[in-house]
């Protein structure tokens, strides 16, 4: 069985780190390391918009050369010729991590998520000579190399089927339908599509929409359409359609939204208004909170991923049939996280904390243990036994904690 994995990092030097965590003393030990040491902490948010603790010194044009040896012959893949022809269009999306609410946002509840810039997916359009659209493959999302026929199960047993180009290729068709349909003109100029991302695979961190955003982001900049003319709500709601009516997979408005606006949102998604106009109300958070409370917040997730898409089929389709069950434990969602928007105007991390303990505990009565996932508890529970409130980031897989206490000074190990 593979152990969970924590992200932290240091504060000084910038370093990102992982651990294996392989057993609870080594667990409370690591904890202790994180708490005690003053140059290491866990997951901070700066003062701005999004979280900014990782060097990004990975680039597209590092994969130039790559992409020039091992896809193109040198004769066709010339760099004067295709990648200088203009300036290029590229766009960044960040992970994102829900903090209350979810999985509500697929049943007009509420949510409040933000984002965190250690893990990202990027996307850069060159533009082409001619008309032509050119997708540079990726070998580590869409590999078409293995070392034997069982290389091949194994990439499938860890990634699953899909990878990113299955993901631009519903984008691609949603997007150009809206701008036909809204009289939206595209310049007749081709490109090449370079994209990568460190976002870790199937464990809930919207690392899917992150790709498909970064793709329409890119695509909005390349044809130079600004937000004025496709709205931030409506980009959210056209990477939706992308997974859910292009490709079926089981998806809520909540990743799309956040990664659309950026930095930290509350999200309303109640039914009236999603139902006359197609969006909710979406508050974007600034100036008017302290994200202080954030102080101590840490990321862990498993090893071995899954297809988080299939984790709400049953439960949707016990709220369509009108389960009373589900649908107050969608309303008491959307609750917490109303009350976690207030916790952070009162900086009050104490509660925020309790409402997350509370919104992984009625996920658990709902969905039950089978769909947790024994990997997915064990983190739960590693967390719970050293004083911690842990959830789910997303659909499962991986988890946030937050320290109870009122702030961390009071973590004391027995």
């Amino acid at each position: 069985m593979r152990e969970p994995v924590i992200n932290y990092f240091k504060q000084k030097s910038l370093e990102f780190n992982t651990k294996k965590v392989e057993n609870v003393n080594e667990y409370k030990h690591f904890l202790k390391f994180l708490f005690h040491k003053t140059t290491v902490q866990p997951i901070k948010p700066p003062k701005g918009i999004v979280w900014d603790w990782l060097k990004l010194n990975l680039s597209a044009e590092k994969y130039l050369s790559i992409y020039q040896n091992l896809t193109w012959s040198k004769a066709n893949f010339s760099e004067t010729e295709s990648f200088k022809t203009g300036k290029r269009s590229v766009a960044k999306v960040y992970a994102r991590v829900g903090l209350l609410g979810n999985p509500s946002d697929g049943f007009f509840g509420k949510t409040l998520s933000m984002l965190i810039s250690n893990f990202w997916a990027q996307v850069s359009l060159f533009p082409n000579e001619t008309e032509d659209i050119i997708f540079l493959s990726n070998s580590l999302l869409d590999p078409t190399k293995f070392s034997s026929i069982h290389g091949i199960s194994g990439v499938v047993n860890k990634d699953g089927y899909s990878g990113a180009l299955i993901l631009f290729f519903a984008m691609t068709k949603i997007f150009t339908n809206y701008c036909k349909n809204n009289s939206i003109s595209l310049k007749k100029c081709g490109f090449k599509v370079i994209y990568e991302t460190n976002i870790p695979r199937q464990v809930g961190l919207a690392g899917s929409s992150a790709l498909i955003i970064a793709f329409l982001k890119a695509l909005l900049k390349f044809y130079e359409i600004d937000d004025s003319v496709i709205p931030l709500h409506v980009q959210a709601n056209l990477a939706l359609n992308a997974e859910k009516l292009e490709l079926s997979i089981s998806s809520g408005h909540q990743d799309r939204v956040i990664q659309t606006y950026g930095g930290v949102v509350y999200m309303d998604f109640r039914e009236s208004l999603m139902k006359e106009r197609g969006w909710g109300e979406y508050e974007k958070l600034e100036d008017n909170v302290s994200f202080e409370v954030f102080d101590g917040l840490w990321l862990a997730y498993v090893g071995q991923p899954k297809n988080s898409g299939l984790v709400h089929n049953k439960v949707r389709s016990k709220f369509e049939n009108g389960d009373k069950e589900v649908i107050a434990a969608m309303e008491e969602f959307g609750s917490f996280a109303k009350g976690g928007l207030q916790a952070l105007k009162n900086r009050n991390r104490k509660e925020f904390a309790l409402l997350m303990e509370k919104n992984f505990n009625l996920r658990r009565k709902i969905y039950g243990d089978d769909v947790i996932g024994e990997r997915s508890l064990k983190m739960i529970e590693i967390g719970k036994k050293y004083g911690f409130a842990v959830k789910f980031s997303g659909s499962g897989g991986a988890c946030i904690g937050l320290w109870k206490g009122i702030n961390n000074m009071q973590f004391v190990f027995n």
